[in-house]
């Protein structure tokens, strides 16, 4: 199992290791959709993980970009700054990077239902309006991204994890 330490835009001392779904390609530096607590929140994969745990680790949801957001001379000035200033380096990272490349998210979107009637019987009572075409889309897509998410529903503030992310 691959794993990686995402490094979030808040005041906290360290990275959170996450495992890497096989499907996803992640490089440090790129910016990642993850849970955290109840959220899915944007970070940034600072390198691979030292954590050697197999299980109990949450999975990475999503990649926001097709190349690393931030370079490894960054990462390592975000670092610095963070050992020199004593500041967590997550601080650090949101005042260096524009507050636009973290998307906000107030909860995690999964279909559960197994059951194709379920889906689309909740998908015709709510077919009119947003909430009807994000349901339709994400139960027709086999493979929902957030990059596929965000590029149908750009303005919206809804996200869709894979299966494996708990």
């Amino acid at each position: 199992m691959k794993t990686g330490e995402v490094l979030m835009p808040l005041p906290l001392r360290q990275a959170f290791s996450y495992s890497v779904p096989e499907d996803l390609e992640v490089r440090t530096g790129m910016r990642v959709t993850v849970p955290f607590g109840s959220k899915i929140m944007t970070g940034i994969v600072a390198g691979p993980s030292k954590n050697k745990r197999e299980g109990a680790l949450k999975s990475i949801a999503g990649v926001l970009d097709d190349r690393p957001a931030v370079g490894p001379d960054l990462l390592k000035l975000i670092y610095w700054m963070s050992d020199y200033y004593i500041t967590p380096p997550g601080a650090v990272l949101r005042t260096v990077l524009p507050g636009e490349l973290f998307i906000k998210s107030t909860g995690l979107l999964r279909i559960i239902a197994n059951d194709a009637t379920v889906i689309a019987s909740v998908i015709a009572r709510v077919r009119e309006g947003l909430a009807g075409q994000m349901l339709e889309f994400i139960a027709s897509a086999k493979d929902i991204t957030v990059k596929k998410a965000l590029a149908r529903f750009g303005g919206v503030d809804i996200f869709v994890a894979n299966a494996g992310a708990r």
